[in-house]
C-alpha cells in the first residue's frame, strides 16, 4: 500500500491549496501602530494595501479555477477576508494621512 502523500492527487491539491493561500500579499504591520507612522511611511502601507486589495479581488475572481468546490469556497472566504482587512487598512492609512497632512499620492 503506497502512502497518501505519494498520491499524485494529493500532492496535486496540497499544491492548490498551498499557493492559493500564499498568493495574496499582506502587511505584516498591526494597525495599532498606523498613528507612529511618517507620511512615506503611510503611503507605503497604502500601496501595500492596494496591492493586497488587487491581489484579493483576483483571487475571488479566480476561485472557480480550483479542482474541488471545498476549495473554491475556501479560497473565496480568504480572498473575501483579505480584500476586507485591505480596505480598513486603507481607510485607516487615509485617516493617519489626513490627520499628519501629508500629501496624497495618486495610485
Amino acid at each position: 500500500m503506497s502512502s497518501p502523500l505519494r498520491s499524485p492527487l494529493l500532492a496535486s491539491l496540497l499544491v492548490i491549496l498551498a499557493t492559493g493561500c500564499t498568493s495574496i500579499p499582506r502587511s505584516g504591520m498591526p494597525v495599532s501602530q498606523f498613528s507612529s507612522l511618517d507620511c512615506a511611511q503611510i503611503a507605503d502601507q497604502l500601496q501595500q494595501a492596494q496591492a493586497t486589495q488587487q491581489s484579493a479581488a483576483a483571487a475571488k475572481g479566480n476561485a472557480w479555477k480550483a479542482v474541488l468546490p471545498p476549495l473554491i469556497g475556501a479560497r473565496y472566504i480568504r480572498a473575501s477576508s483579505r480584500e476586507t482587512e485591505a480596505e480598513s487598512r486603507k481607510a485607516t492609512l487615509l485617516s493617519e494621512q489626513q490627520s499628519k497632512q501629508c500629501a496624497a499620492k495618486s495610485s
